[in-house]
């Protein structure tokens, strides 16, 4: 069963522009006796390899509108959404499907738990992006907000990672589990696509290269009744406000989009407030090069 993993798991690295399956990662298979069905006991491990961000001393940007980045100023917080909130609610299904097995549609007591449990806070490579404007930043009248994620922790409850796009681990874990049945006579499964499944992304979202970190809420402890709201889509979810300080998290640049109102007015009032407020921060207040906007 390890020489097929190896083989694999090797070609899907090379595939996905890693240089072959990292010599640190172990094999071991483990037996679930009820089900008869063998897994990785390292199977976290080897998708936080695939997911990996080789240099986190770069920054990552966040596009919002100008009010939210005020409330990121005025409380120091973040807000971390269930995927329940997230844009594309097909995620919810989608990732669940990633063997491209059938699976009902229908979202079951055990899913709507899980999604009550995982919040995500959405990045990108992109600065001054036509299409993350347009999509995310109020339609060109919002911020870009460059940060620092350069000493974010990285444990069991937190996850900072790049979206892998399209089909290729679906069919490579697929083939993993067809080549098993058919070469061994054994039943082998990935169990652990509740976690690591909210990195994985349909092709046609690649233009956004967008980045994920993700906090596991497995208590469920942090949630209270007033942590819910109703997004534009009309789709009930709970939300997390977590501290950028405690996330060892900084602002290091905000952009005013192309069609951004009272630059001159608003980026005097910002550097004021910042230098009231966050007299230890050096954020640097820039303007969208795009010109054309419409």
């Amino acid at each position: 069963m390890q020489d097929i993993l190896q083989k694999e798991l090797d070609s899907l690295f090379k595939t996905l522009g890693h240089s072959g399956f990292p010599p640190t990662l172990n094999l071991e298979v483990q037996l679930d006796l009820q089900n008869e069905v063998f897994y990785l006991k390292q199977e976290q491990a080897l998708f936080d390899k695939l997911i990996h961000v080789q240099d986190k001393t770069r920054t990552f940007y966040h596009y919002t509108s100008f009010q939210a980045l005020i409330e990121i100023l005025k409380s120091g917080k973040i807000r971390f959404s269930s995927p329940a909130g997230l844009n594309d609610i097909t995620e919810i299904i989608s990732h669940n499907t990633i063997l491209k097995e059938q699976l009902d549609d229908e979202i079951d007591e055990a899913r709507l738990q899980n999604i009550t449990k995982r919040f995500i806070f959405s990045l990108t490579d992109r600065f001054d992006s036509l299409n993350q404007w347009r999509l995310y930043g109020a339609d060109g009248s919002g911020v870009c907000i460059g940060l620092d994620l350069s000493q974010i922790p990285y444990d069991k409850q937190m996850r900072f990672g790049r979206i892998l796009y399209g089909e290729t681990i679906g069919s490579f874990l697929g083939r993993i589990k067809k080549r098993i049945k058919a070469e061994l006579q054994k039943n082998f499964d990935f169990r652990g696509y509740q976690r690591w499944g909210y990195f994985i992304k349909d092709i046609d979202y690649s233009e956004e290269s967008e980045y994920r970190l993700i906090y596991y809420d497995d208590s469920g402890a942090l949630l209270d009744k007033n942590s819910w709201r109703i997004n534009n889509y009309g789709a009930f979810y709970p939300y997390l406000d977590m501290n950028m300080e405690e996330l060892n998290m900084k602002i290091e640049t905000i952009l005013f989009g192309p069609k951004f109102k009272e630059r001159q007015l608003n980026k005097g009032m910002i550097e004021n407030y910042l230098n009231r407020y966050h007299k230890n921060e050096n954020v640097k207040i820039e303007y969208s090069g795009i010109m054309s906007y419409r």
